[in-house]
């Protein structure tokens, strides 16, 4: 796990810009950082382990370079200098910048040796570009992990790279006259020349209006872009602005018709792979433990698969908890506890009450946020570093591929009666007024109001900002949970919760690793029929008769949901001139975006004479973004 820095230019850059870039993510990769550098026209190169070396060699102070990439790295696995990166391959033609993890690396390893390939370490990294020497590009179906990579082939000329199927490590790309930049964080283009940050008007609407990133290629920032999970990229060194991106992985669309025993052995077996595979590390390792049924499975799962190897002491548990009551799990967290061998941790919950403090996840974060609940993730990474802990296991995409969001129930309801299904209709009708209260009347006012939304656009976005909506459309209605899931894996909620875990994480110099995002359970899950993901009223009904017998009863039957959650409202209320400091700062820094209307709204939530809704956090959050980058506004 690490972070890397790249410059490709047809008229030269010097290797200061590269290390300004790879000082911007030294939090990326504490344990070591290096360079590579050539001249495509001279055909000379220099590799070096640290920046300080240079010295007063003018070769390389002095001199332009048409290629220049920089590495920050993490050690997890094989911590000897023969993990260094950039790595270059045995006969020099290669050179490979990795950020993140392949998990059956050990096994790829065994079958390119039979291929006859050698290995002069034990990393993953010189496994993945032997791989891409032996396979070329179709190496990639052959990983499961998580990646973000680059591999410049100086033979060619040209520059292949990849990010992993469902975008777990970032990477982003700019463009200037003559010139490429890729990085792990946008923080990086900001210390090269030319640089100039501005708001990209269409996406920061998404962001106010529905709290949305993360939703396409675009960022916040104009000009910057991402390179899209699941896709691969070529560059001509010839014509390094000429990016040709395309999609190498798509999910297959089989669909299974498993009964729930014959489902649940096959999620079983698949998840507790996934885990296994993702307890590999030369390094201590950790759970991030909510209470929610996804990280207690995880938890749990650990638990069995340590004990059967003899090393179920080893597990340590990360959790946050706050005094206020209706946020708080820690009875969940205990019963999990009490279930398995574990040395848990806890880190109190407490409002970011200082400027500084929001001013500094920020910036880790690239990006404005739309919830304070990054605080919690934070909070736990934080921690976990603490203890000397530098992987640990999360639930991230269990609820979008098991259907764990109760916005799913109304999905499922209107597939039900697509389908003619009426007696299974009403069933789960029922559950859901015994089970949380809905009654029949809210039901079909909310039924209604999704046939409308997809029917008919009822936005009041353009009374609240002075940015406009484009064509891209944040607030799609699904009817059938397949869809829904899809959209929330590829588009929505997956690809904005990673972004925030990969900046907690590596802010901390910790990995956070993803059990339920291992895409041979992805896809399983995503194959098997709505009837095992929802039943009776219960959400991620397979993932709780799978593991029925390691969780404690009382998550097992659990039906509330919270998760990293903060209490946002509390906070406000309790730190109200806090906020309102920095509303009125908002007011400055965004008087070209935000309506007075929006301003007065935000100030009623804060002050407690409006319903609470996040509207006034983003716009807060939108603020302080504007503020640390020193991002240009429309018409500013």
């Amino acid at each position: 796990m690490c972070g890397f820095s790249a410059l490709y230019s047809t008229t030269g850059l010097e290797f200061k810009d590269l290390v300004k870039m790879n000082d911007a993510i030294s939090h990326r990769g504490p344990d070591g950082e290096g360079f590579y550098l050539f001249d495509t026209k001279n055909k000379v190169s220099h590799i070096m382990k640290s920046s300080s070396g240079v010295g007063d060699n003018s070769d390389i102070l002095n001199d332009k370079f048409s290629v220049l990439i920089g590495h920050r790295r993490l050690a997890i696995v094989d911590l000897s200098d023969s993990g260094f990166q950039p790595m270059v391959s045995d006969d020099k033609r290669y050179v490979i910048a990795f950020n993140g993890e392949i998990y059956n690396h050990h096994e790829l390893k065994e079958e390119l040796v039979v291929l006859g390939h050698t290995f002069n370490s034990h990393c993953d990294t010189e496994v993945l570009l032997k791989a891409y020497i032996e396979w070329g590009e179709s190496c990639l179906e052959k990983f499961n992990g998580m990646f973000a990579f680059q591999i410049l082939d100086t033979e060619l000329r040209c520059v292949f790279g990849a990010r992993d199927r469902f975008g777990v490590k970032p990477l982003y790309y700019w463009k200037t006259a003559g010139s490429l930049a890729l990085a792990s964080e946008i923080k990086q283009f900001t210390t090269l020349p030319h640089w100039k940050s501005k708001m990209n008007t269409a996406r920061v609407y998404d962001f106010l209006q529905y709290g949305q990133t993360d939703h396409t290629s675009q960022t916040l920032f104009a000009g910057v872009h991402q390179v899209p999970p699941g896709h691969k990229f070529k560059i001509d060194l010839n014509e390094v602005n000429n990016l040709i991106i395309s999609k190498w992985y798509v999910r297959p669309q089989a669909r299974v018709k498993d009964k729930l025993k014959e489902a649940t052995t096959k999620f079983h077996k698949l998840f507790k792979d996934s885990v296994r595979l993702r307890l590999q590390a030369d390094v201590p390792l950790g759970t991030g433990l909510s209470g929610g049924m996804d990280s207690s499975s995880i938890a749990c799962e650990i638990n069995a698969v340590l004990k059967g190897q003899g090393k179920d002491d080893l597990q340590k548990t990360f959790s946050a908890y706050t005094e206020v009551k209706k946020y708080d799990e820690r009875n969940y967290i205990n019963d999990v506890l009490e279930t398995i061998t574990a040395e848990p941790h806890f880190v109190e919950l407490i409002c970011p009450d200082k400027r500084s403090m929001l001013e500094e996840v920020v910036w880790h974060q690239d990006e404005p946020f739309g919830t304070t609940s990054i605080f919690a993730e934070w909070s736990v990474f934080k921690l976990a570093r603490s203890k000397n802990v530098k992987v640990t296991l999360d639930g991230h995409g269990a609820d979008e591929t098991l259907a764990g969001y109760h916005r799913f129930f109304f999905v499922y309801l209107i597939e039900l009666l697509k389908s003619g299904k009426i007696f299974s209709f009403f069933k789960e009708v029922k559950a859901l007024k015994k089970l949380h209260n809905y009654n029949g009347l809210r039901v079909v006012k909310t039924l209604l109001f999704l046939f409308k939304s997809a029917i008919f656009t009822n936005e009041k976005g353009n009374d609240w900002w002075k940015v406009s909506k484009d064509s891209i459309e944040v607030s799609k209605i699904h009817f059938s949970i397949l869809d829904e899931s899809n959209y929330e894996l590829f588009n929505t909620s997956v690809p904005m919760q990673l972004h925030w875990c990969d900046r907690d994480s590596m802010a901390h110099s910790v990995e956070s690793r993803a059990p339920f995002l291992d895409y041979r359970l992805v896809e399983y899950i995503l194959s098997c029929p709505s009837e095992l993901k929802i039943k009776e009223g219960k959400t991620k009904f397979l993932l709780r008769e799978s593991l029925k017998g390691i969780l404690p009863k009382t998550v097992y039957e659990r039906i509330s949901k919270i998760g990293f959650a903060t209490p946002e409202e509390n906070w406000m209320s309790d730190n109200q001139a806090l906020f309102l400091e920095l509303l009125e700062s908002a007011k400055l820094n965004l008087s070209a975006v935000v309506n007075f209307a929006a301003f007065e709204k935000a100030e009623n939530i804060i002050l407690g004479n409006s319903r609470y809704e996040g509207f006034a956090w983003r716009i807060i959050c939108l603020s302080i973004w504007v503020q640390v980058f020193n991002v240009e506004t429309e018409g500013k």
